[in-house]
């Protein structure tokens, strides 16, 4: 046996056909070697390096301030005890043994994850820092990588999350994420999906579970009202990358909220009311595709279909019915209405200020003491222009028919009024037929009693300001 010190070695460290390639420098070993059988046994006391892995045409490097390990190597195994590795963004623990070119070796790594922002180089760098410990088996020139992280708090530009934890194996450029599950937004996320790295490609399926509303829309445009509820749902995500322009997304959500205003009113906020809703959905090519949706909204409900694309074109159809004693119509101004609606509508073009167009029918409408047995209303509507297509109804032996176009002071999306004091700026047009009314049905409608008795038939037109 013979005993040696060795100082400031350089080494250059590469596999065929891995893309990691380390250079070790500053080196100082002490240990004894035994020729007959071979056995060498050394301590590593220090030493710098570099270690580079490329990932397709991005390269990871990082300097490596200090490492340390008991190197032992009989005839073909080579065990590596008490392995320490430092560097700025991590530090691994480890031991494992190499015979043959097969690998066996269990680590210990806390990381800063700003360490993992070449991966992902479309989003915010994260902050926070993750433990992990996992496991290396396999032949050299291809092991199998096994990792368990944990990290209690992480954020990622304005977006925030805890309680991280994530299962995972790699083999080759190719992760198999067993599970992650995070909380955000008092809510959890979980799920499972694959990520290869070299050609990049993510797929992922994920559960939400009672994400609060109010935190997500703080992220979002301090414009928006602030929500009261929660989000949930199953979503399955694929994209080249992690840029939202390229990601494609389907299956379902589920949502329930309302404003968080005490008292609700129509001009504080679009959901006034509390709100549901169960989507079936799919986002692809920055187009968010809406497919068997439902909503309801204190006793207002219906289906909604079709588009909206993350540069605010729209176009949306759905098929809406309610009782009109329901609370929405009466914070609408329309209280004292009595009726059974049924209505279809479709919005086109930009979702702030869009075109509109709807179809509305009341079965048994009453209002004070008038009723009509069927009420029906074609509309259309743009900016501040809204056109009265047909308005008409019937009344045992009478009819009313109206149609015509009005000029708003302000366009009608931007209003938050109830309906029944839209400002009207101009009358472009108006036609008016009444056949056969009774008069003292119409004398309901007055502001003071007026005796009314016989019918009324009108035909009128008119316009101005």
């Amino acid at each position: 046996m013979r005993r040696f010190v060795v100082d400031r070695v350089t080494l250059n460290l590469s596999v065929e056909g891995q893309p990691l390639r380390t250079t070790l420098y500053n080196m100082a070993f002490h240990g004894s070697v035994t020729v007959d059988p071979l056995h060498i046994r050394t301590t590593m006391l220090e030493g710098q390096g570099e270690v580079a892995y490329s990932l397709g045409s991005r390269r990871l490097q990082y300097h490596l301030s200090q490492q340390t390990a008991g190197v032992d190597l009989v005839k073909n195994r080579l065990t590596v005890e008490h392995l320490r590795v430092e560097a700025p963004e991590f530090t691994i623990t480890g031991h494992g043994i190499l015979r043959r070119g097969q690998v066996a070796a269990e680590f210990n790594l806390d990381l800063a994850s700003a360490a993992l922002s070449a991966l992902m180089p479309e989003v915010p760098t994260p902050t926070g820092m993750l433990s992990a410990r996992g496991s290396l088996a396999g032949h050299l020139d291809a092991p199998q990588l096994r990792v368990s992280a944990e990290g209690p708090r992480l954020t990622l530009g304005p977006y925030a999350a805890s309680d991280l934890i994530v299962n995972a194996q790699m083999a080759g450029s190719s992760v198999n994420i067993e599970h992650f599950g995070l909380g955000v937004a008092t809510g959890t996320i979980q799920g499972t999906g694959t990520l290869n790295l070299t050609p990049r490609r993510i797929a992922l399926h994920v559960d939400l579970a009672d994400l609060s509303l109010a935190a997500l829309s703080s992220l979002l445009d301090h414009s928006l009202p602030t929500l009261d509820g929660k989000l949930g749902g199953q979503v399955h995500l694929e994209s080249p990358s992690f840029d939202v322009e390229h990601l494609q997304a389907s299956r379902q959500l589920s949502l329930m909220a309302r404003a968080a205003s005490q008292q609700p009113t129509p001009s504080a906020s679009p959901l006034p009311w509390p709100f549901r809703l169960t989507a079936d959905f799919r986002f692809a090519a920055g187009t968010l595709t809406l497919r068997q949706t439902a909503w309801a909204m204190d006793g207002f409900k219906g289906q909604v279909s079709g588009t909206q694309s993350l540069d605010d074109m729209t176009q949306l159809s759905g098929t809406p019915d309610a009782n009109l004693t329901a609370p929405i119509f009466r914070s609408l101004g329309l209280q004292g209405i009595h009726g059974n609606m049924q209505a279809t509508f479709g919005l086109q073009g930009r979702l702030a200020d869009p075109r509109v167009t709807a179809e509305i029918q009341v079965q048994q409408a009453r209002y004070r003491g008038f009723a009509m047995d069927h009420l029906r209303l074609a509309v259309d509507a743009e900016g501040a222009e809204v056109t009265i297509r047909s308005l008409t109804g019937v009344q045992d032996q009478a009819g009313y028919h109206l149609h015509g176009a009005l000029t708003l002071a302000s366009p009608f999306s931007r209003s938050h009024r109830p309906l029944g004091v839209f400002p009207i700026r101009a009358i472009r047009e108006l036609q008016l037929q009444i056949e056969q009314a009774d008069l003292t049905a119409l004398a309901s409608l007055l502001p003071m009693p007026i005796p009314l008795a016989g019918a009324l038939t009108l035909h009128a037109s008119g316009a101005g300001t």
